[in-house]
């Protein structure tokens, strides 16, 4: 729950953003949280320079059928992983930047990574960081401030770091699947059917159709949520396939 220093502290920060199709603005932060930020432009894209150490690029986000830049292979895993979430609804890349007062000395500027819409109506602001690199004083210095003025607001806050090696490279088979396949009210029903408690991907294959045409389907609705595997796990012929019971 916010402290009242928080809410005080809430009341002295400010963001500069982009609304679609606007120049930049500057506003204090609870009159910004109000917007649609969900929809902000970037205030800031990826550009690629000579000897450059990240690798840049766009990713097509599925829950909202648009394209997000992120500015590293590590956001761009994050991106997966927002995607894949239930609870997001929508998201943005580099929302804004914060303009975040200080206890002692100067104030901070940060610009964090992504800003996610909830399905119950809060916000959720992310930064992307290597572990190695969140004890670093000034990067520590702005997470905890923004943490601050996310708890003041009623959002979220959260640092992704390096994902789990296994989770990734099945989220990212999985995301190749998340655009809805042709077949797709072909077979859906029948293979939620067929789950029943329980069955591996190499039986759901072959069970209700020809396996080229029956994949795409089954990785679809896995992705979606309708059903689930065990992401801990290598995805495999003989992995166990279960359903969510959702829509």
């Amino acid at each position: 729950m916010p402290s009242t220093s928080d809410h005080l502290f809430l009341e002295r920060c400010e963001a500069s953003f982009r609304q679609v199709g606007a120049g930049m603005a500057r506003a204090p932060l609870r009159e910004v949280s109000l917007l649609e930020v969900e929809r902000f432009d970037p205030i800031r894209r990826p550009r690629p320079y000579r000897g450059q150490r990240h690798l840049p690029g766009v990713y097509w986000f599925a829950s909202t059928a648009s394209h997000l830049p992120y500015e590293s292979l590590l956001e761009l895993s994050a991106l997966v992983r927002l995607d894949f979430d239930p609870d997001v609804e929508a998201a943005s890349a580099q929302p804004f930047w914060l303009h975040l007062p200080a206890l002692k000395g100067r104030s901070v500027d940060h610009a964090p990574d992504f800003f996610a819409a909830l399905g119950d109506g809060r916000g959720r602001l992310i930064d992307v960081s290597l572990r190695s690199e969140l004890s670093k004083p000034r990067r520590a210095r702005a997470f905890e401030l923004t943490r601050r003025a996310c708890r003041a607001l009623g959002w979220e806050y959260e640092v992704m770091t390096e994902p789990d090696p296994t989770v990734i490279t099945n989220l990212r088979a999985l995301a190749g699947f998340r655009r809805k396949p042709a077949q797709f009210f072909e077979f859906a029903a029948a293979l939620i059917e067929r789950v029943g408690s329980g069955a591996t991907i190499g039986e759901l294959s072959g069970a209700v159709g020809p396996p080229g045409r029956v994949r795409p389907v089954l990785f679809h609705l896995i992705w979606r949520g309708q059903l689930a595997i065990d992401l801990a796990r290598p995805l495999r012929e003989t992995t166990v396939v279960i359903s969510t019971g959702g829509g």
